[in-house]
């Protein structure tokens, strides 16, 4: 039987000298009777890319004097210095061993500690917090064996917890214990999957993956208006990946036969629930080869922009109409990354492939607009983590020759060297930061725009940065202590002991306003 759901249903212009050395070329207005077709213009632009990036940068970052020692500053636990703000934003983490969340104003004063359940994965810090109402929704208890899982809901600046659901059944978690690897184990595994949480973009409405009723994971609405919780689906099939429409009307899922090594799902079909009208929508089955399907965006308020994932990459990069039930094919050649703006339409795709130990394709940061149909070469050379940056209004992404933002439309800024960085929210500075992985340089430095060093701050690893709203200052972790630094001091304080680290996205905010 399928898996049916229910029935019925930045960049300012900063100088950038250093761009000097790179050639350039420059030519006059080309007549209009002169336009390239969109294939000639395509290979015209990759060209111009191509002479500009081809070869990479190898630079060895100054040696600066490192800020003072940081000093200790850690407020009472028990009582807030200055009270929270009432609608935030917050930042959030967690100490004592994941055991208490620690909540603070975006300038680092008050704070207020609440006793939780540990969580399930520290990235439901940032996926489950709610884009307003002040709700943060975590999975609780064990990932290994599967123990005491459950959803709870976190309110702030209160602190309140309501228990919203057991994730997985005593019967199923028993049947899972007793055979692993089983049809019940599928369902467990189908809880603990990134994106399993998911807020509808108004807010109300929290769509989440449980297995509260029979030995199958089934999709799940509460709804923080009348506090209810309603099962959306049913059948024999796993549930993944529920996403939103940006008007909070659809939500898509895809359902899921095995999650296999985790990384090559055997995917079904996929399905979009609208919540007006309490009408489900068969939309289409995968392509052959597909890995699981990936939501990356929506380019209107019922045109879903998905693509097809595999162990090499995506491909099959298409729009589906779910009013119309209309597939449109976009772009049928292969990516290992992509990242989408929807307001300009733009996509960012890092490409370059092999065959025979012959490149096939110029590896690179392409992009195009969904009006498009061939991407267009913006910077040459290899390229990872590639994200969109809405607040900031570019894409991001780090490779040999260093930390490159690009705009929609192919301004770029690149600081060399670096790996991880995090602009200020108004863009006048870029914190760049390494812990001690393969490739990246350990520390924390200060940088302007347009690449130049201004300050060490810290030489230690450090594993994450967060700027406050205002850009006045920022927060970084290093190890499991919290620092803040401020303008224009620059003085890093430690903020926190014991907090709970390891990796990038201990640290969240949440607010109860909304954007």
């Amino acid at each position: 039987m399928s898996h049916s759901p229910r029935s019925g249903s930045l960049i300012l212009a900063f100088s950038v000298l250093w761009l000097v050395g790179l050639a350039c070329s420059l030519s006059a207005p080309t007549p209009a009777a002169w336009a390239l077709t969109p294939t000639a213009q395509s290979l015209a632009e990759t060209a111009a890319a191509l002479s500009a990036t081809r070869q990479a940068m190898t630079v060895v970052l100054p040696t600066l004097a490192l800020s003072p020692t940081p000093t200790l500053f850690l407020p009472s636990p028990t009582a807030p210095d200055t009270p929270l703000l009432a609608a935030g934003p917050w930042l959030i983490y967690l100490t004592d061993q994941g055991k208490t969340l620690v909540v603070r104003n975006p300038d680092g004063s008050g704070r207020a500690a609440f006793a939780i359940s540990p969580l399930v994965d520290v990235q439901d810090l940032r996926a489950g917090a709610a884009p307003r109402g002040g709700w943060v929704a975590v999975r609780t208890g064990q990932a290994s064996g599967y123990k005491d899982l459950n959803l709870d809901l976190i309110h702030l600046p209160d602190g309140k917890v309501d228990r919203l659901a057991g994730l997985l059944s005593p019967d199923l978690a028993q049947r899972v214990k007793s055979a692993p690897g089983s049809h019940p184990e599928e369902a467990a595994l189908a809880l603990l999957q990134p994106g399993a949480l998911s807020w509808s973009p108004d807010g109300r409405y929290l769509a989440f993956v449980a297995v509260i009723d029979g030995i199958s994971s089934d999709l799940y609405l509460y709804d923080t208006q009348n506090r209810k919780v309603e099962q959306l689906t049913t059948g024999s099939n796993q549930v993944a990946t529920p996403s939103w429409s940006p008007d909070s009307l659809w939500l898509v899922v895809q359902e899921v036969d095995s999650f296999g090594d985790g990384t090559t799902w055997q995917v079904g079909k996929i399905w979009a629930n609208h919540m007006v009208y309490n009408e489900s929508r068969l939309l289409y089955s995968p392509p052959q080869g597909s890995a699981g399907e990936v939501f990356l965006g929506w380019t209107g308020p019922s045109m879903l922009l998905v693509y097809s994932r595999s162990q090499a990459g995506g491909f099959a990069l298409h729009q589906f109409d779910l009013e119309a039930l209309k597939d449109h094919p976009l772009y049928a050649g292969s990516f290992s990354e992509i990242a989408f703006d929807p307001q300009s339409k733009t996509l960012a795709l890092v490409q370059g492939t092999t065959s025979g130990g012959k490149a096939v394709q110029e590896p690179g940061l392409y992009l195009m607009r969904t009006d498009e149909t061939l991407p267009r070469l913006a910077q040459a050379g290899e390229w990872h983590d590639l994200i969109w940056s809405p607040e900031l209004n570019f894409f991001s992404a780090d490779g040999p020759q260093g930390w490159l933002t690009i705009t929609p439309d192919g301004q770029f800024n690149l600081i060399k060297a670096e790996t991880d960085c995090a602009s200020s929210p108004n863009k006048s500075w870029v914190a760049c930061f390494g812990d001690n992985s393969p490739g990246a340089t350990p520390g924390l430095r200060l940088y302007q725009p347009g690449g130049e060093l201004m300050q060490a701050i810290s030489g230690e690893p450090v594993q994450q940065v967060t700027w406050q709203p205002d850009s006045n200052g920022f927060f970084y972790l290093a190890g499991s202590r919290l620092f803040q630094v401020k303008f224009p001091g620059l003085q890093a304080e430690v903020m926190e002991e014991n907090v709970q680290s390891g990796g990038a996205n201990y640290l969240g905010w949440v607010s109860a306003a909304g954007n």
